[in-house]
């Protein structure tokens, strides 16, 4: 891993693009996905990987409180809520 990449890990730094490597397995999504933005970012990745197929999601820096040392069960509850309410969810899941 090169040392510019290592600076990115766990920033909660936004991805410009998401893509599938294994568009036939499950497979995670991450960079900056938060309350504030997560409906738009499901939207773009549904748009690479297949709605078949369950995806998991990693929101850790856009959840914690402001000083980043813990959880805030608030933004954790708005952010499920938002991937829930998309328009396009399958309300009978």
């Amino acid at each position: 891993m090169k040392k510019q990449e290592k600076l990115l890990i766990n920033k909660g730094i936004q991805a410009n693009n998401f893509f599938s490597l294994f568009p036939d397995q499950l497979q995670g999504y991450a960079g900056g996905l938060g309350p504030e933005n997560i409906q738009e970012k499901l939207e773009e990745i549904d748009k690479v990987q297949p709605y078949a197929l369950p995806i998991w999601v990693d929101a850790e820096n856009k959840l914690k409180n402001d000083n980043c040392n813990t959880l805030d069960l608030n933004k954790a509850k708005i952010f499920a809520k938002n991937a829930l309410t998309r328009n396009d969810f399958d309300k009978s899941l």
